[in-house]
């Protein structure tokens, strides 16, 4: 439920995927019109660079000759820049499908299918696209091993710890089974938990949607809490973010998740009047006190102010690596906002015994 910042290694890989799309259309385009069938495979053979290293080594050269032999073969690689080009527009508007041959939609799946469920698995992919790899030879889980350590909560529910490589899972963000083009795009590679990914979110994505690596979701919704602190709900922060935000609730089942999830407020208050608590008494025993309050329950509202800022900024440094951090800040936020005067009489009466 935070932003997410890959670093230059987690970069490294995901780019080397696009870098190898990129050559395989190049070299698709380039096809002469006089070109036959037979010279196609002839070229194919002899393909120079990291394509060719691949090429041969691989079933990549078979996927080369049935897309540049393709009568839709323009259509295909224009349509797939023009994903990658407005990706960032799609999350608002969905991604635009047009309509190829049936033959044309299965090649396309097939080879996108195998672009990720082999081909990048391969020692011959790794070595020519992704410099200085070392990782494992399969890299769906080196990737999912290596961004689960410097990003171990799920961004989706900021619920579950994917740092262990058997809990998490490679969400395409905009499904591959409707955007096989899109498989191995950088962009649309993102880790989740299994729970969000495959028996939650699945292969659809309601529009208009938040992005991790696009969006900031904390900017766009804050959740809320009834008096007692026993029911959470999720408000958008201005009018426009409504959708949105309904959305995001729906489509990884926040609100039901965080309703059975409360009784961590329940030591964190327990902890923030402790705290103030404590401070109160130490405050009463000084000979010169700090503040000119004209009662306990003054004093205690600025002790309770302070420790709630503490708490918030303290947490907000524990985005994206404690979970559930998002519904602690907006629980600090709501009491700040709404429940500071209550809060202070609660302390009063019933913990400083006044």
């Amino acid at each position: 439920m935070w932003q997410i910042t890959l670093d230059n290694y987690a970069k490294k890989i995901t780019r080397g995927f696009d870098n190898f799309v990129d050559d395989f259309f190049n070299w698709v385009l380039d096809r002469k019109p006089t070109e036959s069938l037979t010279e196609l495979f002839e070229r194919a053979k002899n393909i120079e660079g990291r394509l060719g290293e691949v090429s041969r080594a691989t079933s990549v050269s078979k996927w080369l000759v049935r897309f540049a032999n393709c009568a839709e073969s323009e259509k295909i690689s224009y349509y797939y820049y023009y994903k990658i080009k407005n990706y960032h527009l799609f999350t608002d508007t969905g991604v635009p499908v047009w309509r190829f041959l049936g033959s044309t939609k299965s090649m396309i799946s097939k080879c996108f299918h195998y672009f990720y469920s082999t081909l990048i698995d391969t020692v011959a992919f790794q070595d020519a696209y992704i410099n200085d790899y070392e990782g494992g030879a399969e890299l769906k889980k080196q990737f999912r091993t290596y961004v689960g350590e410097k990003h171990p909560i799920c961004p989706y529910c900021d619920h579950t710890r994917i740092d262990l490589d058997r809990f998490s899972s490679i969400d395409h963000f905009f499904p591959k089974a409707i955007h096989p083009l899109l498989s191995i795009h950088s962009n649309n590679l993102v880790l989740a938990c299994s729970a969000c990914n495959d028996r939650i979110k699945q292969a659809q994505v309601l529009i208009p949607a938040l992005h991790p690596y696009i969006h900031e979701p904390h900017d766009y919704f804050q959740f809320y809490f009834s008096s007692n602190y026993q029911v959470i709900f999720a408000r958008p922060k201005l009018p426009s973010h409504l959708d949105i935000t309904k959305k995001y609730m729906i489509s990884y089942q926040i609100e039901a998740l965080y309703q059975k999830r409360l009784d961590i407020l329940v030591k964190e208050l327990s902890e923030l009047r402790g705290n103030v608590r404590r401070a109160f008494r130490r405050y009463r025993n000084l000979s010169v006190k700090r503040w000119n309050c004209s009662s306990d329950e003054e004093v205690v509202k600025r002790m309770l102010e302070y420790h709630i800022k503490y708490r918030i900024n303290k947490n907000y440094k524990l985005k994206g690596q404690k979970p559930m951090v998002k519904m602690i800040i907006d629980f600090y936020t709501d009491i700040q906002n709404r429940f500071l005067e209550s809060e202070s009489r609660f302390i009063v009466i019933n913990v400083v015994g006044y």
